[in-house]
């Protein structure tokens, strides 16, 4: 996986099939609600961390 501003996009998804992920975004107040299923296009330097 590159580093976190490698300028490089990713592409998340929710796994494995049980449980969920929480990623949260600089700007954003609340973290977003993966999952199982789901998935989550991050632009190249978009400041983002999981919880």
């Amino acid at each position: 996986m590159p580093p976190p501003d490698s300028g490089v996009a990713k592409l998340v998804s929710a796994l494995p099939p049980t449980g969920e992920a929480l990623p949260r975004f600089a700007g954003e107040d609340e973290a977003r609600r993966l999952r199982p299923g789901d998935w989550l296009d991050i632009a190249a330097h978009r400041r983002h961390r999981v919880e």
